[in-house]
């Protein structure tokens, strides 16, 4: 004889109160580990998002930079292995999607910016239309960098300056370089009256360094080779001018 209870076959014993707190309660700790992993660790296409943009933005701003100099600028606080593993892939991304391009000058590999990261970093500049507190510099204006590799006469020298500005910043101090003072302040931050003759100098770089309640001025030359007469009366006239106020800016932009 067949038994015909409807639902015999698949009746189930009736779940108890203590089994059903349990469920719940699992089920809150799996959200709360989920909602705590999505806020302190970001997913794996936002990080690799956040390391392109500011690669992209730190090649812009300096025009031309080496590997080392991007890892300790997007990511001092990693250790040295791992910033530069991570700054490599991106640029081998980036070079592959033709946004970066890769030279060697004087035997050092560098990277500039092309038109078309010129334009991604547009893109993302855009997007910070909804987030008007991005960090990055506003008033440096993109543009590739590698178009004009072939114009510079010394860029040796430029990257000298980058990378102690960017050694700086990652110590946690203020710092611009030559060209980003020439932008902002448009008049030399220091003029000097030497014999009579009063002339504006501009740093290679400059560094701002809190000390208490007062700040000091690191104003720094990078030279290799010998200059002429009228360099070292710059140089002259400006060891003499120690102590004098300096135009900068009072704060970050």
């Amino acid at each position: 004889m067949t038994d015909t209870t409807p639902g015999s076959a698949t009746a189930q014993p009736p779940a108890t109160a203590e089994h059903t707190r349990s469920h719940r309660t699992c089920t809150t700790d799996v959200q709360r580990t989920v909602q705590y992993d999505a806020h302190h660790y970001p997913h794996p296409k936002t990080q690799q998002k956040r390391l392109e943009r500011a690669v992209l933005e730190h090649l812009n701003l300096h025009r031309l930079l080496r590997a080392v100099d991007l890892a300790a600028a997007v990511a001092p606080e990693r250790p040295y292995d791992a910033a530069m593993s991570a700054v490599q892939r991106q640029l081998a991304r980036l070079i592959d999607e033709r946004c970066v391009q890769r030279t060697v000058i004087a035997h050092i590999t560098c990277y500039a910016l092309t038109a078309r990261g010129a334009h991604r970093l547009s893109e993302y500049r855009a997007a910070d239309s909804e987030h008007p507190s991005a960090p990055w510099r506003s008033w440096s204006d993109v543009r590739p960098g590698a178009r004009r590799l072939g114009d510079r006469t010394n860029p040796e020298h430029s990257l000298q300056i980058s990378q102690v500005v960017i050694a700086a910043e990652a110590r946690g101090f203020t710092a611009w370089t030559e060209a980003e003072l020439r932008t902002l302040l448009k008049r030399p931050p220091l003029v000097v009256d030497d014999g009579g003759e009063r002339r504006g100098l501009w740093p290679d770089a400059l560094v701002l360094i809190p000390t208490g309640s007062t700040n000091q001025l690191c104003w720094l030359e990078i030279d290799r080779s010998r200059r002429g007469s009228q360099r070292l009366s710059d140089l002259a006239a400006l060891v003499r001018s120690a102590g004098q106020p300096v135009r900068v800016l009072t704060c970050r932009l």
